[in-house]
């Protein structure tokens, strides 16, 4: 992830379409957590905060936007949900990576 290729530790998730991740931003998050000052293609989408309801999880955040390399296939200005809070979510991974997104459309 990022600029400085940070190896995430992720939940792969067929019944979700985004990529979520604790961030520094997230002051409840359980470590360990992406620092997006580390990673110079990290760019904010939305200044507006968002909630969503995760299973038995609620998160808040942001639209925010980094690149991502899974495998070989490289991908940049990849769009994802930045955590700012969670409630619910007590192991300790890096995020969920949804693969359920059916066509290119993003979020927002």
């Amino acid at each position: 992830m990022g600029s400085e290729g940070k190896v995430l530790d992720v939940i792969y998730d067929t019944g979700s379409d985004w990529l979520v991740l604790d961030t520094d931003f997230c002051d409840n998050c359980h470590d360990p957590v992406y620092d997006t000052r580390s990673s110079t293609d990290y760019r904010r989408v939305s200044r507006d905060l968002m909630s969503q309801e995760y299973g038995s999880a609620s998160i808040l955040g942001y639209n925010a936007t980094d690149s991502i390399s899974v495998n070989d296939a490289s991908l940049e200005d990849f769009p994802w949900f930045a955590l700012t809070e969670q409630i619910g979510i007590e192991e300790s991974f890096d995020g969920i990576l949804g693969f359920s997104r059916q066509s290119t459309d993003y979020w927002w």
